[in-house]
């Protein structure tokens, strides 16, 4: 909350100005702050809701639990830091995975599940829910066909990124690279 509020208070955003010359509050509405706020600070703020309830209600809208949710963000934030700051990742095993679901379903059989560890700790897993989330999110976009083409332009091996060999077949990419 500390950093949030000084990021308010430095923020030279028209609507942000708009608000501190406007209103007492210390803090504009969620739907106003959220613009301001880094990936990081809106994953702390997802985990850190006090009811358990509205976590969910935001889960569910991605047929996911509000558990599953809560740590793909925290992982993804340290994905994307590395990828911020040119580090490599394509064949990294990460340090901080995700709570996989239980229940395979909505994601089918496409994510590692294997005991080793160290296939759960790469970018495959990323890689399947990023493009989960994003069919949630909207049908219109070309994640799917631009990973595959990139993998396939640069001659990356796919198990280097704990991608099974039949990745292809599984339901998150099956049919959806065209």
């Amino acid at each position: 909350m500390a950093g949030l509020l000084k990021d308010v208070q430095s923020n030279r955003e028209v609507f942000i100005q708009h608000f501190r010359t406007h209103y007492d509050e210390p803090l504009p509405p969620v739907w106003a702050v959220v613009e301001i706020m880094s990936f990081g600070q809106l994953s702390k703020w997802l985990k850190h809701l006090a009811h358990s309830d509205d976590r969910n209600a935001i889960a569910r809208l991605y047929c996911l639990d509000e558990r599953i949710l809560t740590s793909f963000c925290h992982h993804l934030n340290v994905v994307r830091n590395h990828c911020a700051h040119h580090a490599r990742v394509w064949n990294r095993e990460l340090t901080v995975k995700f709570t996989l679901p239980r229940n395979p379903q909505p994601l089918g059989e496409s994510l590692v599940k294997a005991r080793d560890e160290s296939a759960q700790r790469k970018l495959y897993n990323t890689l399947t829910m990023l493009a989960y989330l994003l069919d949630v999110i909207s049908r219109h976009h070309h994640f799917r066909k631009r990973l595959a083409e990139l993998i396939e332009r640069y001659a990356i091996n796919p198990a280097s990124m704990g991608f099974p060999d039949d990745w292809l077949q599984r339901p998150t990419w099956l049919g959806r690279l065209s």
